[in-house]
């Protein structure tokens, strides 16, 4: 037993020798060491500028240990040169490590926004030199129209040199058309014609819209939320507002408002023939179409489009009825087959003629003011709408088959 105790004393002082041995050994290096480190290569644009302790790396030494440059490197001057950094430790006692600076004067990575107008290969230099510098297809101009994440290469005073391109959509989409909206109590609205999102990458994008908050049976002002996201997730909110009034007496309104339009629009010494034009020409020009209206009442639809001035081809009718009537001048309402197109049949002793005041797609010549049949039949195919003016021919009176300017003429002699 006393020999087993013995030899595990004996280990245990071993292993302290050793230990103390060791310990002397690293202090006596540490004290009489050069300090160390490991240089390093390091790339940065023209005129950019680094420490010294930037190039070293792995720094061993009596601490602490003063990092420096033997001589500061030249950061203007492109392409590789070698750099001796100085360490030196507590004690005074110096060594030299060499690193390397890379100067470049192209970008080694650049983040632009999509656009469809090419980018400039200024855009990817560090330097403003009068050095002619072009990409490696020999052009100056990039198309940068889709995000994307691709390696540019750059030819620069003899040497290529590659940028990391990243082409990013952060750009939302811009909504148009939306304005506030003003209805009448029982109106119904349509949110979403007449509205567009488009995104400068994407082109038209899919919109929602948020109208809980509306209460179309109740007079206030409520606000309808547009959103729209394109592909990259930057999305646009728009917000409008829509305004409930209580209905008024449409027929007292509509009589005092046709009053006003007509003593604006009809001269003295006007024949019937000049007035309906003045109507025609005052309802085409004065209401803006938006494919859009109330249908329930044509005394509502004339109101809205007076005080509004604005709906789709029932408030067209409604208005071009309320001054017509006003004049005593007969109509007759017309409804394409299906409901979704209003126009009038208007008569000032010569027959019925068509009389449709809703303007027409943008370059397109024709203009319904009192149309025969068969030409009201041949505008819809030459645009591409056969049944435009398609209407139960049985429920209303024929036209004459020659032109108003003709039945005009025969009328006067």
């Amino acid at each position: 037993m006393k020999k087993i105790l013995r030899s595990g004393a004996l280990v245990l002082l071993f292993t302290l020798i050793i230990n103390c041995a060791a310990f002397a050994i690293e202090k006596f290096t540490l004290n009489h060491s050069l300090p160390t480190g490991n240089g390093i290569s390091i790339t940065l644009a023209y005129d950019e500028k680094a420490k010294p302790e930037d190039f070293v790396v792995n720094v061993n030494g009596r601490e602490p240990v003063d990092i420096s440059f033997v001589k500061e490197p030249d950061f203007k001057m492109i392409g590789t040169q070698s750099v001796d950094i100085k360490l030196t430790d507590v004690k005074g006692r110096e060594s030299t490590v060499t690193a390397y600076l890379h100067v470049t004067p192209v970008k080694q990575e650049l983040t632009l926004s999509a656009s469809k107008e090419p980018c400039d290969i200024k855009e990817f230099l560090n330097v403003t030199k009068d050095v002619i510098a072009v990409f490696s297809d020999g052009t100056s101009k990039i198309d940068i129209s889709t995000p994307s994440t691709r390696d540019v290469g750059v030819k620069w005073d003899g040497d290529t040199y590659t940028t990391k391109l990243t082409i990013v959509d952060g750009d939302a989409p811009v909504f148009y058309g939306l304005e506030d909206l003003d209805v009448v109590e029982g109106d119904t609205i349509s949110y979403k014609t007449g509205i567009n999102a488009l995104d400068d990458i994407d082109g038209e994008v899919e919109f929602a819209v948020d109208a809980s908050k509306v209460n179309l049976s109740k007079e206030g002002s409520y606000e309808v939320i547009y959103s729209a996201k394109d592909k990259s997730g930057n999305e646009a909110k728009k917000t409008i507002k829509v305004n409930v009034e209580k209905p008024s007496d449409y027929a007292a309104e509509v009589e005092t408002l046709t009053d006003q339009v007509l003593a604006s629009i009809i001269k003295d010494g006007m024949n019937e023939a000049e007035k309906i034009k003045a109507i025609f020409d005052y309802v085409i020009h004065e209401i803006t179409y938006v494919g859009d209206s109330d249908k329930s009442d044509w005394l509502k639809g004339a109101y809205l489009g007076f005080t509004k001035k604005k709906g789709d081809c029932f408030t067209y009718f409604a208005c071009s009825k309320a001054l017509l009537t006003k004049l005593n001048i007969e109509n007759i309402d017309v409804v394409r087959i299906g409901n979704h197109h209003y126009w009038n049949l208007v008569n000032i002793g010569t027959g019925y003629y068509h009389f449709d005041a809703s303007p027409k797609p943008i370059g397109v010549k024709f203009r319904c003011f009192m149309k025969t049949d068969a030409e009201v039949a041949e505008y819809g195919p030459s645009v591409g709408r056969p049944d435009y003016y398609d209407f139960d021919q049985t429920l209303y009176p024929a036209t004459p088959t020659e032109s108003f300017e003709d039945s005009l003429k025969n009328f006067s002699e």
